[in-house]
């Protein structure tokens, strides 16, 4: 098997390979939460995340974005607070959550509308390139989650990259917009996808 640089990939005993097409190849599902996506349906709850925080947490430790991580949020509210720039952390809620890696899977225990809500905080998710880490930041996918009350952006790009969110909602958000790609430059160097997703009820400011 081989990556899309044509690298040998070599899965460890136990740990699947997945085949994501031509452009990107081969790469090893490593992830310890969560499932085959066919499987999140019938996930065990005691097996989800309750944090944001925590994939934070575990993206900083992961030496090798070749391999597919998967993280299933547990059905819940999760209340994303405003970043304070002085002293550079997250105040009234947890942090946003921030994607700088290739080949990263988020999705919902509970595939059904309400279940998983990132609500509040300007922004909700980030993502952006890091000097250390991936470039391009391919193959991240968001499923099954409500994204509302933003007060500038659900999700904003700021990296050359590919994303695709698949059966999301984005509802009762007020602000510039609700998906925002930050940067004349990124035109041709980044892919947004949306899946089956909805949006209601937003108020667009200038």
């Amino acid at each position: 098997l081989a990556n899309a640089s044509n690298e040998s990939v070599c899965c460890s005993s136990g740990v699947n390979a997945i085949d994501l097409g031509e452009e990107q190849g081969w790469v090893c599902d490593t992830a310890q939460i969560g499932d085959d996506e066919e499987d999140m349906d019938d996930k065990d709850n005691d097996e989800c995340i309750k944090s944001i925080d925590i994939i934070q947490e575990k993206e900083a430790l992961v030496s090798d974005s070749s391999n597919l991580r998967t993280y299933t949020l547990c059905p819940g509210e999760y209340k994303i607070g405003t970043y304070d720039v002085d002293n550079q952390q997250y105040i009234n809620g947890m942090a946003a959550l921030e994607i700088y890696q290739s080949n990263i899977f988020i999705t919902c225990a509970e595939q059904k509308e309400g279940a998983c809500r990132l609500v509040g905080g300007k922004t909700q998710i980030a993502v952006f390139n890091k000097p250390d880490r991936d470039a391009f930041v391919k193959n991240v996918r968001v499923r099954g989650i409500d994204f509302t009350r933003s007060q500038s952006a659900n999700a904003a790009f700021f990296a050359r990259g590919q994303v695709t969110f698949e059966d999301c909602r984005f509802y009762d958000n007020e602000g510039p917009g609700i998906l925002d790609i930050i940067g004349g430059n990124l035109a041709d160097k980044f892919s947004l996808s949306l899946e089956r997703c909805s949006f209601g009820s937003n108020f667009i400011t200038s």
